[in-house]
């Protein structure tokens, strides 16, 4: 199991949005900590280099790996046309 940590940026979108979207993030970010690689992730490039970012419907939340320490830290969570 991985290690989920959230900076403050990706805390604040959670703490505004709605119980049901919060549900669904929250739970797709516990999928992301036993199984890293499994969902809609795909590495960025460009601006994101170095990143990854898992879908959920219209929200985007990106990440960074580290498979050596087991830890995923959550930089930002936001609206697909708010990130990009």
């Amino acid at each position: 199991m991985y290690k989920v940590i959230l900076k403050k940026q990706a805390e604040k979108f959670l703490d505004k949005i709605d119980k049901n979207s919060f549900v669904r993030i929250t739970n797709a970010i516990l999928d992301l900590s036993y199984f890293p690689y499994r969902g809609d992730i795909k590495k960025l490039t460009g601006k994101y280099q170095g990143m990854f970012r898992l879908r959920i419907g219209d929200i985007i939340v990106l990440f960074v790996k580290d498979d050596r320490n087991k830890t995923v830290i959550i930089y930002l969570i936001d609206n697909r046309g708010d990130i990009y």
